[in-house]
């Protein structure tokens, strides 16, 4: 009797067209609520992966003093990837001209997220590298280039040294957290 009472009203409902509604409505906020956990979790995921290229790897860590041997020896335990760098403001200098700029000397490991975009100097396609420059050899960006009037190829001096000038420097996995950024950037190897 309860059951035939329940089918009656179940009826009458879905004749009056309420319940369709109602099931609709249902239907809505599930799929509204489904959309927009899968867009999180894609947003999620892009942002966990700029968050890497912005930091230049999974952690950074910046000091004005080198990490004690100790400290080395448990990283290396610990199977994780690093690498070194060091960054600083200094002059670069050409006969005639000076410039303040911004360098990185980086080492093997570097990038350990993403990729150094370069400049060719043969056909002005863009490359992408896994690596530092090669020794001798320093990457600089298009302003400092046109600044101090140099073409590929040129010689510029660091302090005492000469570094020749191979690529044009695009961007970095890790410019975003450069505390020289105002600067022209130089990148070479340490």
């Amino acid at each position: 009797m309860l059951f035939n009472l329940s089918i009656k009203i179940f009826l009458r409902e879905l004749k009056s067209g309420q319940l369709v509604i109602m099931f609709m409505s249902l239907v809505l906020a599930v799929t509204s609520v489904a959309s927009i956990s899968i867009f999180t979790d894609r947003l999620e995921g892009a942002l966990s992966i700029q968050t890497k290229e912005f930091l230049g790897g999974d952690l950074k860590f910046e000091s004005n003093q080198t990490l004690s041997d100790e400290i080395l020896e448990k990283i290396n335990k610990e199977g994780v990837k690093i690498s070194k760098f060091a960054q600083f403001a200094s002059m670069l200098s050409t006969k005639e001209l000076m410039q303040f700029t911004s360098i990185k000397a980086v080492d093997d490991n570097y990038p350990l997220t993403g990729q150094v975009e370069l400049l060719s100097p043969k056909s002005n396609d863009f490359l992408l590298i896994n690596g530092p420059p090669n020794l001798g050899t320093i990457w600089m960006e298009k302003r400092l280039l046109d600044l101090l009037e140099l073409e590929l190829g040129d010689l510029v001096d660091i302090g005492k040294s000469q570094f020749f000038v191979s690529n044009v420097l695009i961007s970095e996995p890790d410019r975003g957290s450069n505390s020289y950024s105002f600067a022209p950037k130089v990148m070479m190897n340490s």
